[in-house]
């Protein structure tokens, strides 16, 4: 079964993290490794979740990863996130929508703060 991947990061009233974060979702799609990579917001701008699963709905997509860019498993993701995730399994009974594991923990992070860290010294 082909597989796509619904990025959803929590929004921004700003342009500039909205901007990073598309730029970072076409860098995902640019790797192939999904049929489909879409994005969606859980606040402050569009597309929605509910919006974003309902147009790869109408694409005739019916194997979704749903992947939270966001770093922990807070109130958004085990609450909100997960919510509409359930009302969308219930709307569209025929696609199979999985909510992967957020950021967390990883060895890349750590690698990644320390080359911040040391570039803020610059």
């Amino acid at each position: 079964m082909k597989q796509s991947l619904l990025i959803v990061s929590h929004g921004s009233k700003h342009e500039e993290p909205l901007e990073t974060f598309k730029k970072l979702v076409m860098h995902v799609r640019n790797k192939n490794k999904f049929d489909k990579v879409m994005y969606a917001f859980l606040q402050f701008t569009e597309p929605s979740i509910e919006e974003s699963i309902l147009d790869m709905y109408n694409n005739s997509i019916r194997n979704v990863v749903v992947m939270p860019y966001f770093l922990f498993k807070g109130i958004h993701l085990t609450r909100d996130v997960k919510e509409i995730i359930d009302i969308a399994k219930s709307q569209y009974s025929d696609m199979n929508i999985t909510l992967a594991e957020p950021l967390g923990y990883d060895e890349i992070l750590v690698d990644l703060i320390i080359h911040r860290a040391k570039q803020s010294k610059k």
